[in-house]
């Protein structure tokens, strides 16, 4: 995997015979293929139709968690090489990703990480992208915090800051810098996510970052960049407006153009699952920590801010925490394995998916609503969708669980879900034909 900016070329992508796609792509400098690293979708929001389905993140499709936990490696490379000028630890970090990247907890223990000496924040958004930040924070040492996003609205008085993810399926994103202290000086705050279309969200979320502090460097990193030359100008604009400097990191730039060849249709015609699954193995893990911040979450998910040596005691509890999963496990070495994390709660079960041996598959359910179809090309084969068991009003989705495939499923939950809700959830994988039935969580619940 070499570094080398190559010509631009372009690109195309049919979806359902309802609209192609070109893009024309100005920088890859890893010469990855683009269809290795996403897929295009058709999906029910009036806003914006496409989406560009991630290959390598494990949220829509599944994939082993090492091959995921490689992008945030890259991510990390690329910062350190474009703002630092740090070509000997790029290189090493090339290096390992070539000799199979993050491979388990042991490893990455005697890794020596990259110590940040300026104050900087990372900021990362939600859904999709909250391990992808995780990932990158998890890179570093030193003088950082991080932080994601999220749309859980909390009705306790929590400060908060409000900002618009405007083409989304759900607008409102909200940041709550609990353990984030904004006034004792960030010297670079850096956004990451999936991708940028037009990076509107982050000119939202600078802009509200911008009231409460002033800090003068911003980052912004993806592993796709499609903003066009009106989007780049209103990044120089915002730059004028609040007298900062603002780069931006990607594995992918380019742009797309879309032509609709069929008159789009928006109806969702989702059926929620009937079947009940009574059958089930309840798993409690113990992550600790669920008072300090808000009661209902874990602190150690980033959600309300956290630091290096809390990420070190995350890691800690991952290791413990995986070994229970490990040894709960009935079939073979070579069976097929559905480890499943839920909404925004990406990271830590990735990371224990990572530990629990051979045969692992990983992704994840959404909020998302995307049309599905079996055409080979399409990316998204199947869905299900369900009440969500932990807030009872958000209707979630799970995609790309064959039938008939996996031996087991272990769906991972922060907190402790409804009862009823849950079994009902759980029916979807037994009408799958998945006879090992694991539902996790993650405070040490259970069920009287």
């Amino acid at each position: 995997m070499e570094k080398d900016i190559e010509a631009c070329y372009s690109e195309y992508f049919e979806v359902l015979n309802r609209f192609n796609i070109k893009i024309k792509v100005q920088s890859n400098p890893f010469k990855l293929e683009l269809r290795d690293l996403f897929s295009m979708a058709y999906r029910i929001n009036k806003k914006r139709s496409f989406l560009f389905v991630s290959t390598v993140l494990g949220k829509h499709i599944p994939a082993s968690p090492k091959d995921i936990l490689r992008i945030g490696c890259l991510l990390y490379a690329l910062y350190i090489s474009e703002i630092y000028g740090d070509n000997n630890a790029f290189n090493k970090a090339v290096n390992e990703l070539n000799d199979g990247g993050y491979q388990s907890l042991d490893i990455l223990e005697n890794k020596e990480k990259y110590c940040l000496n300026e104050k900087t924040l990372i900021i990362t958004f939600a859904e999709t992208a909250t391990a992808l930040g995780h990932m990158v924070f998890d890179n570093f040492k030193g003088n950082l915090d991080f932080i994601h996003t999220t749309r859980e609205d909390l009705s306790e008085d929590f400060n908060r800051i409000n900002f618009k993810e405007e083409h989304s399926h759900a607008t409102d994103q909200i940041l709550y810098p609990i353990n984030i202290d904004f006034e004792n000086g960030y010297s670079r705050v850096v956004l990451i996510d999936d991708e940028f279309t037009t990076g509107k969200t982050c000119l939202n979320i600078i802009r509200e970052i911008n009231k409460i502090t002033d800090v003068k460097k911003y980052v912004l990193i993806s592993v796709l960049d499609w903003r066009n030359q009106d989007s780049i100008d209103a990044f120089c604009d915002l730059e004028k407006d609040i007298d900062c400097e603002i780069e931006f990191i990607s594995v992918v730039k380019g742009e797309f153009c879309i032509e609709h060849t069929e008159s789009d249709n928006y109806e969702n015609d989702v059926i929620l699952n009937e079947e009940i699954c009574s059958e089930f193995n309840l798993i409690s893990l113990d992550f600790k920590e669920y008072t300090e911040s808000v009661e209902k979450y874990c602190d150690y998910t980033g959600r309300f801010g956290m630091n290096p040596e809390q990420q070190e005691e995350l890691l800690s509890l991952i290791k413990e925490n995986a070994n229970k999963l490990k040894q709960h496990r009935t079939s073979s070495k070579a069976s097929k394995t559905l480890v499943l994390g839920t909404g925004e709660f990406m990271y830590i079960p990735l990371m224990l998916a990572n530990e629990m041996g051979e045969g692992i598959f990983y992704h994840s359910t959404t909020r998302s609503p995307i049309f599905e179809d079996n055409s080979k090309e399409y990316p998204i084969k199947n869905k299900y969708a369900f009440i969500n068991p932990c807030d009872l009003k958000t209707i979630n989705y799970i995609y790309n669980v064959p039938k008939n495939f996996y031996d087991e499923v272990y769906i991972i939950f922060e907190t402790t879900p409804d009862i009823n809700y849950a079994k009902q959830m759980l029916g979807i994988f037994k009408v799958l034909g998945i006879k090992n039935i694991n539902l996790v969580v993650c405070d040490g619940g259970t069920y009287e």
